[in-house]
């Protein structure tokens, strides 16, 4: 059973976790330009659009904060909340959704974070709760804001949509979120965008056959550059043979598979065992988590820390958040600058000369 599931909701309907967000992102663009670069899409059901933000789902739980003893949806993302609900005001009296990640279970730590001595309803902007530049609070914005239909009739279906879902005691009471496109989605898209030929009797390039020659792979789609040179120092394969562990501590010993692939025996921390192949993408050069891209790490930050990978979700293109990292149990001094890949180029150049 996954440990969340992908639904609507409005985000004026999520409480903030925190009294006080830093103003900034840690990693990537500064709150501003996040917010300004929130689109929509067009709604269903009850609500009228859906943001689609350039950062990834928001996880939400059900639960109640330590101000109040009713339940309601929170959310430990706080500064990607904060502007979402920006956006949800900036789009007022329209019923807004975005996608979220409803878990059903508190994450590690999760009820230690949660603070708001406000019952989540506002949230305080600064470096320290001491040092506050400002206060976001959504009611008292759309408070502000003059309608132009008589006695604020436009903002009464934008109200009943936020109690709805703020009174949703279940995960299944909220709509399904469509599922996004997968990195292996937007490559195939891409490909048959610039395929001029008849693409019905041709099948698609497999990531794991790619030979890196197309313009149209995914390092255009997710990184704007261009493709991928020999001389390029991407082209050698990340060692990651080894033994290696998580956060939660499930243990990992991944092995060479094939030129371009590795078996990953996950042992958890419960006994159990599970088997995996992890795949090398030359064209985007970066590491799937199986063959649908569902989770995948870009190879250079591997070349640049050899003791730890950071797993991103598929769509998590700008590498917002990992999803999990490893950490190589017993640590290397130096990196191998020699791929398998030309390794076995090398035994086969040997058989050849023999």
């Amino acid at each position: 059973m996954p440990i969340f599931e992908e639904k609507l909701i409005c985000p004026l309907a999520v409480r903030f976790s925190q009294d006080h967000i830093r103003p900034e992102f840690q990693k990537g663009p500064d709150m501003e330009a996040a917010i300004k670069a929130i689109k929509t899409k067009p709604g269903c059901g009850e609500y009228d659009i859906v943001l689609t933000p350039p950062f990834p789902a928001i996880e939400v739980i059900r639960g109640h904060l330590k101000s109040g003893d009713a339940d309601h949806w929170l959310s430990l993302d706080n500064r990607r909340l904060y502007c979402l609900q920006r956006a949800a005001v900036a789009h007022w009296p329209l019923r807004v959704a975005v996608a979220v990640e409803a878990l059903r279970a508190p994450t590690e730590g999760m009820r230690k974070k949660v603070n708001s001595s406000v019952d989540g309803l506002s949230v305080g902007i600064g470096h320290s709760p001491k040092a506050l530049i400002g206060r976001w609070d959504w009611h008292k914005e759309v408070e502000s804001l003059s309608d132009d239909a008589p006695e604020g009739m436009a903002g009464d279906s934008a109200h009943r949509t936020i109690a709805s879902d703020d009174a949703k005691m279940y995960i299944n009471d909220l709509a399904d979120a469509e599922k996004p496109p997968s990195m292996l989605d937007l490559f195939f898209q891409e490909e048959k965008a610039n395929d001029h030929s008849d693409a019905s009797t041709v099948e698609p390039r497999s990531p794991r056959g790619s030979e890196g020659s197309s313009e149209s792979s995914m390092l255009n789609i997710f990184s704007g550059t261009g493709p991928r040179t020999q001389e390029a120092e991407g082209d050698w394969m990340p060692n990651i043979v080894g033994a290696w562990k998580d956060a939660k501590d499930n243990f990992y010993n991944i092995s060479v598979a094939t030129d371009e692939s590795w078996t990953c025996w996950r042992k958890a921390s419960n006994g159990s065992n599970r088997k995996f192949t992890l795949w090398y993408d030359e064209a985007s050069d970066s590491l799937s988590w199986g063959d649908d891209w569902s989770c995948w790490a870009d190879a250079s930050d591997v070349r640049n820390d050899i003791n730890c990978i950071s797993w991103y979700a598929g769509r998590d293109a700008a590498k917002w958040k990992p999803r999990f990292q490893l950490c190589r149990v017993e640590r290397l001094n130096t990196p191998s600058k020699q791929s398998r890949r030309s390794k076995c180029s090398k035994k086969r150049s040997e058989r050849v000369e023999r």
